[in-house]
């Protein structure tokens, strides 16, 4: 039972092999294995003509050059490697005075795979948090994904009014771990899963109620088809995305979360070398209670927040369960 097993994971994780000969050269970090990934996903594609192999292998995001040249029964493929190992800075100051500090560091390029990977962490006054991602995109030089996140995040969430007065307040503290397994039916069309634990806990601020504590369980089905050319300052085409997440199991009795999200992006270039770049999101989240409906921007959709309100705030009339 084992040997087939193994037999058919072999089979299934196994790369194809590459219609053209291809001599690669210049890729003094990225692994030649991963590059030729690279190339296959390309042929996928019918990038065929030098102008467009050498585009797609720019799509990746991890060279700086990339020149093709067509010999008689060979193609050469000369690469450049872009730096991919970045620190992020992170220093934030809003309007209510509140200050956060932190660094990231990630790694595009990691292990010369073209996995992202990242730690780093950011505190303030009211809030602290840390992460370590990975994400492998090309697991085994195959077309399967594999990603894991963990972290913790602690914030505090002040709820006010149309008036900025405060309503409610509390400082919530998240561990949580997520687990992902994907597969790419074509370069372009990209299906995952994902596993999510969260250990949620509470304190007091203001005096006012803490709310209960509570563990959950979340699994996430998303999809999205994309059809974009990295242009070193913005990706210029569009990417829609879809995705479901079911909340099924959480210790504290509320109704579980059925969140339903859709999020499309869309970038144009402009003369001289300017560009718009436009992201459109649509969620409709339902079960949960007051904390997962006021928070499911920050929590589950991903969003970037609202222009003018601030940082750890969320704006309601009515604080009810």
């Amino acid at each position: 039972m084992y040997r087939y097993l193994i037999i058919f994971c072999l089979i299934i994780l196994s790369p194809t092999l590459l219609a053209t000969s291809y001599t690669i050269t210049g890729n003094n970090k990225t692994k030649t294995h991963y590059v030729e990934k690279l190339i296959r996903d390309c042929e996928k594609q019918n990038k065929s003509s030098p102008a467009e192999l050498e585009q797609c292998l720019l799509n990746a995001r991890i060279f700086s050059e990339v020149k093709v040249e067509k010999k008689e029964e060979n193609v050469l493929v000369k690469l450049k490697d872009r730096w991919s190992i970045i620190p992020v800075p992170s220093v934030k100051v809003n309007n209510d005075g509140k200050r956060s500090v932190g660094m990231f560091l990630i790694d595009g390029n990691f292990l010369g795979t073209g996995t992202l990977f990242g730690v780093g962490g950011a505190y303030s006054t009211t809030s602290s948090s840390y992460v370590v991602f990975y994400r492998n995109e090309s697991f085994l030089y195959s077309d399967w994904t594999i990603s894991i996140n963990i972290g913790k995040d602690n914030a505090d969430i002040y709820w006010k009014n149309m008036n900025l007065k405060e309503i409610d307040a509390f400082r919530e503290k998240t561990a949580f771990s997520s687990w992902s397994l994907g597969y790419s039916y074509t370069p372009n069309l990209h299906f995952e899963g994902s596993y999510i634990r969260r250990f949620v806990t509470y304190d007091s601020l203001d005096n006012y109620n803490v709310p209960q504590e509570f563990h959950s369980n979340i699994i996430t089905l998303e999809g999205w088809y994309k059809k974009e050319s990295y242009k070193f300052y913005f990706s210029e085409g569009y990417k829609i995305a879809a995705a479901v997440d079911q909340e099924f199991w959480r210790t504290d009795r509320a109704p579980g979360v059925n969140l339903v999200r859709i999020n499309i992006n869309q970038g144009f270039e402009m003369p001289r070398q300017q560009a718009i770049q436009t992201s459109y999101n649509l969620s409709c989240l339902t079960g949960g209670d007051k904390r997962d409906a006021l928070k499911s921007g920050r929590r589950y959709s991903k969003g970037k927040g609202l222009r003018g309100i601030p940082d750890g705030g969320y704006f309601t009339d009515v604080v009810a369960t």
